[in-house]
């Protein structure tokens, strides 16, 4: 079976916990988790609360975006960014 997780909230622990998500057992989703499940794609939640980051919800976005787009660029034999429903076939 194949999976496709539509939401985890993982790149707000790496970048404010400073998790690696190729080593953290802390973390919800890492890369051994991804691997061993077989899930065919993931989708990073970019969700920011007012409340933790009054008058920043725009900045820590672009961080947790600049995270992902690191995690693309360093693990790129596992991953790619998904922009079109082809790069799922």
């Amino acid at each position: 079976m194949k999976f496709f997780d539509l939401h985890c909230d993982t790149i707000q622990k790496i970048v404010e916990e400073d998790h690696d998500f190729a080593t953290s057992g802390e973390l919800h989703v890492n890369l051994p988790g991804i691997i061993s499940s077989n899930t065919i794609a993931q989708v990073f939640a970019c969700f920011i609360l007012e409340t933790h980051h009054p008058n920043q919800a725009f900045e820590v976005c672009n961080a947790y975006i600049d995270a992902i787009e690191t995690l693309i660029a360093t693990h790129k034999d596992r991953f790619v960014p998904a922009t079109s429903f082809q790069h799922l076939a």
